[in-house]
């Protein structure tokens, strides 16, 4: 029957997409799409995944194919507008990443969970809530660290509680996943979540429904889950750390951000941005920016795009916004102690994401902060 043929091919994606056989990858989800077995935007989301992977390697007759059936589906919406207000700010002429735009906003009006890979600082939580945009739901965009919950908490946070459902529960509280009701449940770092956070991710996918604690009733909850991670989680998958059957759920439309290094083009756009967008007007003669992004692009940001846009404050204060200034200390070599600061800033302060990017362990990096006397500035 048709339910029966549906999980199989989602059995085969999954197969497919675990031992990693792309070609195969792309003709399943093409006959899938063609099928008929699944809804419009689901069919729209996996025709849109094939064509990127036939159009990169040429396979002319799918091409034709995937056209033919998207020439059968319904109109697809109207282009995004990204200048209207609400529409996160997402700067490239990067061709990979305009491809990368494309399929999100055609993936983004279906109901499959997306999963978001990338190295640190490239921009996945910014494509999260550009998902969430271009989808049409008008609930509430959540963002969980599925790192920052303790397992004691997570039933009461995910869930929420009715009144005296414990001793300081005094009132009726909604958990995360239902203020996400017709909106999107962004879950980041969503590798580092414990084995009892997964479990209880699982059943809710699975059933689309919470039981806040203290209640004899579940309730249902309409959200599209989007997920994030820069580490590789089928290596935790096969080193025992992550649940095989939670990754297959998350992995529906897999969406993986390109690093800086792979964006050079941008970095003139991306600069001018952060200064605009931090008060300082480029100055100097015409081709002072020209110049200054020349000089950042010989560099290497291992923290991408956020290590960029802190390393441009840095040097925006220190010169006082003056870009003849700003362009000699960036054509300088970075003393330790600045690299470290100005990767400090760009992660938040966040010591095992500083020495992530830094390539060491935790304990240097707090060794390095008392060593330069660095303080972490007051939050007002």
């Amino acid at each position: 029957d048709d339910t029966k043929a549906r999980e199989w091919y989602d059995k085969a994606i999954d197969l497919f997409n675990l031992i990693g056989t792309r070609y195969e990858l792309a003709v399943c989800r093409y006959l899938a799409a063609a099928s008929g077995l699944y809804n419009k935007s689901e069919r729209t989301a996996m025709l849109y995944m094939a064509r990127e992977y036939f159009e990169a390697e040429e396979v002319a007759p799918y091409i034709a194919k995937v056209e033919a059936q998207l020439s059968q589906q319904p109109p697809s919406p109207a282009k995004v507008d990204r200048s209207s207000d609400g529409c996160p700010t997402i700067i490239t002429v990067n061709e990979e990443m305009k491809k990368l735009l494309d399929l999100a906003e055609h993936v983004a009006q279906s109901e499959m969970t997306v999963f978001l890979t990338g190295e640190t600082g490239t921009g996945k939580d910014l494509l999260a809530r550009y998902i969430h945009f271009c989808s049409g739901r008008k609930g509430e965009f959540v963002t969980v660290n599925a790192a920052a919950i303790p397992n004691p908490m997570i039933e009461a946070e995910l869930f929420g509680h009715t009144k005296g459902a414990f001793t300081s529960a005094d009132k009726d509280r909604k958990g995360l996943i239902e203020q996400a009701d017709k909106g999107t449940f962004y879950l980041n770092e969503i590798a580092d979540a414990t084995p009892e956070f997964q479990a209880k991710l699982l059943e809710v996918l699975e059933t689309r429904q919470v039981r806040r604690l203290g209640a004899n009733t579940s309730r249902k909850v309409n959200f599209r889950l989007i997920a994030a991670t820069n580490h590789d989680l089928k290596a935790r998958m096969h080193d025992g750390h992550f649940r095989v059957d939670l990754y297959h759920r998350l992995n529906e439309i897999p969406l993986t951000l390109p690093p800086l290094s792979a964006r050079t083009k941008d970095i003139p756009l991306l600069v001018e941005y952060f200064l605009t967008d931090g008060g300082s007007k480029p100055n100097g003669d015409g081709d002072a920016l020209e110049r200054l992004s020349a000089a950042l692009r010989l560099q290497d940001f291992p923290g991408n795009i956020r290590e960029l846009q802190a390393r441009v404050g840095h040097l925006a204060m220190v010169s006082r916004g003056n870009m003849d200034r700003m362009i000699e200390l960036a054509q300088q070599s970075e003393s330790e102690r600045d690299r470290l600061l100005h990767v400090l800033e760009s992660c938040d302060w966040n010591r095992t994401r500083a020495a992530r990017m830094l390539g060491v362990n935790e304990a240097t990096i707090r060794r390095h902060i008392i060593k330069y006397d660095l303080a972490q500035p007051a939050i007002d």
